[in-house]
């Protein structure tokens, strides 16, 4: 699946990275980036060769800048806002419920793995 606000790559040893890209936005979380953040859940989640997903980000200095507030709190009706925060807790179900099914540990999902090296060197 291709999408507008994410990069999605497995690697060859099992290591699917989903890569929030709107570095202009700060990567802001609109419905958009929610709807394709669930959908590459679901992708790695059904994909037998992913073993690990790390979440990152393009943007240099900011993983994410939170809730697109401009979006959540536009001028829609009130069930379109519910809806949109509706995706947050989708979102944490699926990342939870992937790593419970793909071992007997919960998987830690990794949020840039520059500073995990970072980590590691010292």
């Amino acid at each position: 699946m291709a999408y507008e606000t994410l990069l999605y790559d497995v690697a060859d040893n099992g290591v699917a990275t989903i890569t929030l890209n709107q570095p202009d936005t700060r990567n802001a979380l609109s419905n958009e980036v929610l709807s394709e953040l669930i959908a590459a859940f679901d992708a790695a989640r059904d994909d037998e060769a992913v073993r690990c997903v790390v979440l990152t980000s393009s943007h240099d200095r900011v993983f994410s800048s939170g809730a697109n507030l401009g979006g959540f709190a536009g001028d829609v009706p009130l069930v379109h806002k519910h809806f949109g925060s509706d995706r947050f807790v989708k979102l944490f179900r699926r990342s939870a419920s992937w790593a419970s099914r793909r071992s007997a540990r919960p998987t830690a999902t990794c949020s840039r793995a520059r500073w995990a090296s970072r980590w590691r060197a010292t």
